[in-house]
């Protein structure tokens, strides 16, 4: 637990500083405004203070915490703005495999022409999620999928040729389908907010000297 109250201040901290680089100040009078509506929905000023004694918070406590909520919105929004209109996408499909082995051996197949690609998904892959639809993953943008070693791949190979790249969970052989340049489905938006997130916030850990002097 002291983790990971610990991991929670430095990210807040690492997201506080990073935040004017991606154009996001929030001011007194920001937070004023957020604080005046919760009274206003909380129905009554005692209720508002006894909401914040049942959740253990100070009034300048809640402040803070309001101030740190509405920063990490900021940059959250502010990040997602670019993937509101059309974006490049592409349409690809994969067989997941444990080994390098086992990779090549399904690329030999396709190669030889015996199976096709579906029929090989349904025998090999792994991805229980794709498996049955012959591999595909469907359309994505970039910062969409968890791991940029495949998101990239699919970029960047020509369509319609077929490699392997690896990943934590094995060894992916990847045929890009299509690119198209379209408006992302809001469903989809969620994952790619917090993915876009997160790798804007292990880029502010990566630029960052962080020293931790607390012991337990």
């Amino acid at each position: 637990l002291a983790e990971q109250v610990l991991t929670e201040l430095i990210e807040q901290e690492l997201i506080n500083q990073g935040a004017p680089s991606v154009g996001i100040t929030i001011t007194d009078a920001d937070v004023d405004t957020e604080i005046a509506e919760q009274r206003t929905i909380a129905g009554s000023e005692q209720a508002w203070r006894d909401s914040l004694a049942l959740n253990g918070y100070t009034e300048d406590q809640w402040y803070a915490a309001q101030r740190n909520v509405l920063v990490t919105l900021g940059v959250r929004n502010i990040l997602l703005e670019p993937y509101l209109g059309e974006v490049e996408q592409v349409n690809a499909r994969h067989i997941l495999v444990r080994t390098e082995d086992e990779a090549n051996n399904v690329l030999d197949r396709l190669e030889s022409g015996s199976d096709g690609f579906a029929t090989l998904a349904a025998e090999y892959s792994l991805d229980v999620t794709t498996a049955d639809v012959g591999g595909n993953l469907g359309w994505f943008a970039r910062n969409e999928l968890f791991y940029r070693s495949l998101e990239d791949a699919a970029f960047n190979l020509e369509l319609g040729s077929v490699s392997y790249v690896s990943t934590p969970l094995g060894f992916h052989v990847l045929e890009p389908l299509a690119r198209e340049t379209r408006a992302i489905e809001p469903n989809r938006l969620t994952t790619l907010s917090e993915n876009v997130f997160n790798r804007w916030l292990d880029e502010q850990y990566q630029n960052a000297n962080v020293e931790v002097y607390i012991q337990w």
